[in-house]
């Protein structure tokens, strides 16, 4: 789901989420900060939440009582230039790992990452799930925050690639 444009990469910013499962039916297993600093950790999965951190009150708790998204709902968002975007990728491994193992592998995860931040966030999770899942590294880097991801090639980012999905790429409606 793209989250907005940002100075370096012309496609903008986006929101990850890991489907496990059928790509038509099954939902994400994905941390829900999306671009807000230093909250408390959440992430979801397709049954709704699976861990978070003690400290997560409020609005934030609320949010993380959904079920991760399907593929298809990782986008369309608005981009804020009259079109909507946002896709998903297939990747080149699969796990045999129950959802409760994954569940027991997130809960670890959130104890050891408390807090969203420009430094653990969606792709941070989908990095090291992914990792668990396959024992592969993510075939994809991710977008932090860092002087080093200005000199990102555009083939290290799962957007540039000619097997990434767009779900949605259309202006909007007047």
């Amino acid at each position: 789901e793209q989250l907005g444009k940002v100075p370096w990469d012309y496609e903008g910013s986006f929101h990850w989420g890991l489907v496990v499962g059928d790509p038509k039916t099954s939902r994400a297993f994905e941390v829900t900060g999306q671009g807000q600093p230093n909250i408390p950790m959440c992430v979801v999965g397709p049954k709704g939440l699976v861990a978070c951190s003690p400290k997560l009150t409020g609005k934030h708790l609320e949010d993380c009582k959904r079920p991760g998204r399907t593929l298809r709902e990782y986008g369309p968002s608005f981009c804020g230039d009259g079109t909507f975007v946002g896709g998903y990728i297939l990747l080149p491994y699969k796990t045999k790992l129950t959802d409760e193992e994954i569940e027991r592998f997130t809960t670890t995860w959130v104890k050891e990452n408390p807090v969203y931040g420009g430094n653990c966030q969606c792709q941070t999770y989908c990095h090291a799930l992914y990792q668990h899942l396959t024992g592969f590294q993510f075939p994809y880097r991710d977008i932090k925050l860092k002087t080093e991801t200005l000199f990102v090639s555009a083939s290290e980012l799962p957007h540039y690639q000619s097997s990434f999905q767009w779900t949605c790429r259309r202006t909007a409606e007047a």
